[in-house]
């Protein structure tokens, strides 16, 4: 992306959403939206609102300076080889964090899936196991996509709850949906 994000005298309160065109991205964004944030869009199409982005495409760090928060949720589907997965989705990822570092945004999410554990068979399992371990090597945080997981009973919602803020990397894999993982990733 080669758009910069406007430097504001209190970077507190931006956040970029990539896959914001997309329903996660789309929901995480609203949700930043509405809690009093400004939300940098990348999704897939540039408008008004929207920030055009492509996982896998260079990522120059003064587009995201300014933005205290990066949420990930941008997964590109369309590579069906192994090898074509990992330059696009994996070192995509693995750059957009890098550059988000050296723009100095402070908090980074990655929304990962139930579906990346060691041994995994699918692909994209695979792929988001690669990418919540490029995340914790910068020391960002992960959530597992929620809207595909049961509702966690409250006490297990609550003692995840607080090993997610207690940690400065944590997959986690029990949250209620994905917007309040990264939420309580964000918002100190």
């Amino acid at each position: 992306i080669g758009v910069s994000v406007p430097v504001e005298p209190d970077n507190a309160k931006i956040c970029a959403v990539t896959g914001a065109s997309g329903y996660v991205g789309g929901r995480i964004a609203r949700h930043m939206t509405d809690m009093g944030w400004k939300v940098v869009r990348l999704g897939r199409h540039a408008g008004a609102d929207n920030v055009a982005f492509r996982l896998g495409d260079p990522v120059a760090p003064e587009a995201l300076r300014g933005c205290a928060a990066l949420v990930h949720c941008a997964y590109d589907f369309s590579p069906l080889r192994w090898s074509d997965i990992d330059d696009v989705n994996v070192k995509g990822t693995a750059r957009l964090f890098e550059a988000a570092r050296q723009a100095g945004v402070r908090r980074i999410v990655l929304i990962s899936t139930i579906s990346a554990f060691d041994g995994c068979r699918s692909l994209y399992g695979r792929a988001k196991l690669e990418m919540e371990r490029a995340a914790a090597a910068l020391g960002a945080w992960a959530s597992a996509e929620a809207n595909l997981l049961p509702a966690a009973s409250t006490t297990a919602r609550i003692a995840a709850s607080s090993v997610f803020q207690r940690s400065s990397w944590n997959v986690f894999h029990e949250t209620q949906i994905c917007l309040s993982a990264a939420w309580a990733a964000i918002d100190d």
